[in-house]
């Protein structure tokens, strides 16, 4: 147990994992001697807690982590103002002791067009892990660093987009004033982000581990390469010291390896990092458990609407039609996920009840693909090809080949192309594929539905050749300015978006004079399927602006049915979060956006230790 080092391969387990399990005492000891040349961890066995990834950490600061391992491990050091790790999934304050509107913004900041202003006062007495006071100047200090270029965070352009400013309060050392430039109904959601130690700003350029200090649960201890980051108890913490002392985060990239090390006792846990089909099998493993909980993971196919074939809606729905999704779940899944009627799960406050998800139907899909003009062709029977892009990943791939075998029985010949996950991820970004299958990680916060669906939010804004299928065109509208079809909003008779539309319109005015002036904006890229709907916009955009969650609810609901009608993506499952143990680990819950922060609160039982130790 006190090697905890990086471990090298192993061959797959899907098919045989029962045999490997039976030599697993000879290739735990392989591990073990692939390892000694590691450094090894502080403290004894019963202080140690090895959590093993499928990825690497990349880096902790808060203020760069786009990865999920990164994100996820990087809380755990650095607290926020809010926090959404709980059950409900819902902004709680963390370091933050209150969140206030306020009625007046300083002076010097009204040349804006009436900034919204609301006032932050931190917890009195929290330590950063150097034995400093945090006060409002850190809060100061980490919002305005992110808005600088010249730090280079890959936050800047969503908070730039929201916040003017965030300054000092005079006579206050404990609170800071967030300058917004509208009201907007998730602002309490975007104080997640890590604080980060004011009095330590000039190394925030360099790369020198004393700059991860926080006011977490852990400190920073050490880090080797991308294969270990170890932390350390912070007897200090604001909620109560955690149980455990030290915190070992092992990456383990391949599955196989993954399962060893925590069966052979070289490592404690893993959240999501087992294929389902292997979860039987784990299960049955002495002094290993397994457990799970529905959660927020959506799975979903994503289309290209700029695509000639799956530009029609008769297409998407036929495809609806024909995967059985209850089966890829039963015979992949070992079901441990839930079928899916669009991104927000049952889980969520603002889930639309009256979507069902339809059971599989071939003769329906047979005659929708029909009715779009894709008769199967007499000699091969095939009507036309569907290439989607995936990952490399083994578990994703296979799925992939389930639903590539259902669509091919109603005349779809799926190619599936894999890619490595930067590469992979870069298409998806821009724009460049006809099919996607996808998981998004945690939709926690229903403007994700805005975030992904806008119409002005496309990869690219200028105009492109329009194509036979009139109803991709809107796909191909102008979106440098205007969303398309806004003019249905203002002949329309719904006088709330009407008010929207007209005042989209000036704003698109103002677009357009900027562009002129040569100045650009900063927009989202993130509707990768181009779908543009002029109401939808409407109901996103106008639950974007009510801080009433009450009212949100009706027009995010509307939202969900909307898509439901269109399906510019085929939603697929929720898959559960998985946590797999060994049984001296206690105390954990697995929560619904999969956050480590539960880490703070487990406990190891004395005497139950791995094997040999």
């Amino acid at each position: 147990m006190s090697c905890l080092g990086a471990a090298g391969r192993s061959r797959s387990v899907a098919g045989s994992a029962i045999g490997m399990l039976r030599i697993m005492p000879l290739l735990g000891g392989l591990l073990l001697l692939g390892c000694l040349s590691d450094p090894p961890v502080p403290g004894e066995p019963e202080e140690q807690l090895a959590f093993v990834l499928d990825s690497a950490v990349r880096d902790l600061d808060p203020r760069f982590t786009v990865d999920e391992a990164s994100m996820q491990v990087s809380r755990l050091i650095y607290s926020g103002l809010v926090s959404v790790d709980n059950a409900r999934v819902t902004p709680e304050l963390d370091l933050a002791e209150a969140v206030e509107r306020r009625d007046e913004c300083p002076a010097d900041v009204a040349v804006f067009d009436e900034p919204v202003c609301y006032r932050v006062r931190v917890r009195q007495g929290v330590r950063w892990h150097d034995g400093a006071l945090l006060t409002g100047a850190d809060v100061v200090h980490t919002y305005r660093s992110i808005l600088d270029a010249e730090l280079g965070s890959p936050y800047r352009g969503s908070y730039g987009r929201k916040f003017i400013d965030v300054r000092p309060v005079k006579g206050d050392p404990y609170a800071a004033d967030f300058v917004l430039f509208d009201d907007y109904a998730t602002f309490l959601t975007d104080l997640v982000m890590g604080i980060v130690p004011a009095h330590l700003a000039d190394e925030d350029t360099g790369e020198s581990d004393r700059r991860y200090i926080g006011t977490g649960p852990f400190k920073f201890h050490s880090r080797l390469a991308g294969r270990r980051v170890i932390f350390e108890r912070n007897g200090d913490y604001h909620l109560g010291a955690p149980g455990v002392r030290y915190l070992v985060f092992r990456t383990i990239e391949d599955e196989g390896t993954r399962l060893l090390a925590l069966v052979g006792g070289t490592g404690d846990m893993m959240l999501n990092a087992v294929s389902p089909v292997l979860l039987d099998v784990v299960e049955r493993q002495p002094g290993v458990v397994v457990e799970s909980i529905p959660s927020l993971i959506w799975g979903y196919m994503a289309f290209n609407l700029r695509d000639p074939v799956v530009g029609s809606l008769e297409v998407r729905r036929a495809l609806f039609y024909a995967i059985d999704v209850e089966e890829i779940i039963a015979r992949k899944m070992h079901g441990y996920a839930d079928p899916s009627t669009g991104m927000l799960s049952p889980i969520s406050w603002a889930h639309e009840d009256s979507l069902e998800r339809p059971a599989r139907d071939r003769a329906k899909a047979e005659a929708l693909l029909d009715q779009a003009g894709f008769p199967r062709d007499p000699d091969t029977g095939v009507r036309f090809e569907l290439q989607v892009k995936i990952s490399t990943d083994r578990f994703r791939r296979s799925v992939a080949r389930s639903i590539a075998h259902q669509l091919a029985g109603v005349g779809v010949e799926v190619e599936i192309r894999s890619f490595e996950l930067g590469t992979f991820l870069s298409d998806v970004r821009q724009g460049n594929f006809q099919a996607t299958i996808l998981n998004l990680p945690d939709p926690s916060e229903p403007d994700m539905l805005r975030w992904m669906f806008f119409s002005l939010s496309t990869p690219e804004a200028a105009p492109a050749p329009r194509r036979a299928v009139r109803e991709a065109d809107r796909a191909f509208a102008d979106r440098r300015f205007f969303p398309p079809a806004l003019g249905e909003l203002i002949e329309g008779d719904d006088p709330d978006c009407r008010a929207w539309a007209r005042e989209e319109l000036a704003r698109g005015i103002g677009r357009f004079i900027s562009r002129a002036w040569g100045r650009r904006p900063p927009r989202d890229v993130s509707n990768r399927t181009y779908y543009a709907d002029p109401r939808f916009d409407c109901l996103v955009m106008r639950a974007w602006e009510e801080p009433d969650r009450e009212l949100r609810r009706p027009l995010y609901q509307e939202a969900q049915r909307i898509l439901a009608r269109d399906l510019p993506v085929l939603p697929l499952w929720h898959e559960h979060r998985v946590l797999v143990r060994r049984e001296r680990v206690r105390g954990f819950e697995v929560l619904p956006n999969g956050r480590l922060t539960p880490l703070a609160r487990v406990t190891l039982e004395d005497g139950v230790y791995p094997p040999g130790d």
